[in-house]
């Protein structure tokens, strides 16, 4: 125990990461699930739902922490700050983990190091909506439209550096359109805005717009993944319509402070995998919007690693920064 302690003592003073060692009884008090985002989002509701079957399968609870901020930052630097014994784990998003990094100065944390990925859960893509204001009745006829509008069309958004903001940034540079970007303070003004005319077209997420497409008040013109959504079948990919690099989609998993043992790693893995296929968890994901993206530790890491450059490079296109 003194050889442990003496060698243990030395890691810390070289700035070692000392992994926690598993319990083999695992969990054996409430397992905390932070969110980066405030209650009610997709972001929560989905945390919430694997938590809930996760708690039916452990001996002990699994909490859902609600920590907003800095578009994410607080709650992702807080777990990278956490003990690393599995009872503190992280919803990671393409924001917290790829796009903040363009965003701001410093995010005080580092996506690659300070975390130990666990599993992918899915993604969810974006749709390219319009209101009764525009005429366009498919994506090309949208194209030609906003490029011929003046003044500008206006295009709304969940807020700067968000993927529906980016999206936007994205076509404009791709398809050599001007609109001006409304930034709103979440789904619901933004959605609400497009609503009542503030603004004529925004991408949005399938679970804000369904009951609104289907009344008849809102158009989904095309979707920004590379496949065709199960939202909305019938509404062609960007990239299937003349712009083939397009692919903006918001997607999800969860992490663990770096350092946390590899045992609870896999344990945590296993038994979110044992929720992803459940028939009632995937119907429920498909009511949300969500399509499932199964992955482990290895091909999570290698998705952030992918995404930093990726998104960062989108994020300077466009300009935004945040403080």
């Amino acid at each position: 125990m003194k050889r442990f302690s003496l060698l243990a003592a030395l890691l810390l003073a070289a700035g070692l990461v000392i992994p926690a060692y598993a319990d083999p009884a695992y969990p054996t008090r409430p397992v905390q699930i932070v969110v980066p985002y405030p209650p009610g989002g997709l972001t929560d509701v989905l945390t919430r739902a694997v938590a809930e079957r996760l708690s039916k399968t452990w001996p002990q609870p699994v909490i859902t922490m609600n920590r907003p901020g800095a578009n994410g930052g607080i709650a992702t630097l807080s777990v990278a700050k956490a003990p690393a014994d599995g009872y503190t784990l992280l919803f990671g998003t393409d924001a917290t983990l790829a796009t903040n990094l363009s965003l701001y100065p410093s995010v005080g944390y580092d996506p690659i190091k300070d975390f130990a990925p666990i599993t992918t859960l899915g993604t969810y893509q974006l749709m390219l909506v319009v209101n009764k204001d525009v005429p366009a009745r498919n994506f090309a006829e949208f194209i030609e439209y906003a490029r011929n509008h003046q003044p500008p069309l206006n295009f709304g958004s969940v807020g700067i550096g968000s993927a529906h903001h980016l999206a936007m940034e994205m076509l404009k540079s791709l398809a050599n359109i001007n609109l001006v970007h409304v930034p709103y303070r979440g789904g619901a003004p933004a959605t609400l805005a497009q609503l009542t005319g503030e603004i004529p077209v925004m991408f949005n997420g399938p679970a804000s717009i369904k009951e609104h497409v289907e009344a008849g008040k809102l158009r989904v013109l095309a979707v920004t993944g590379k496949t065709r959504s199960p939202a909305f079948p019938d509404a062609p990919t960007i990239a299937e319509s003349g712009y083939p690099t397009f692919n903006i989609v918001n997607w999800y998993g969860l992490l663990a402070p770096a350092g946390t043992s590899p045992e609870i790693v896999e344990k945590v893995r296993a038994d979110v995998a044992k929720v992803m296929e459940q028939q009632e968890f995937k119907d429920w994901m498909a009511k949300q919007g969500i399509e499932p993206l199964v992955g482990g530790p290895a091909e999570f890491s290698a998705l952030v690693a992918s995404e930093i450059p990726r998104l960062g490079a989108v994020v300077k296109a466009s300009g935004a920064k945040l403080e």
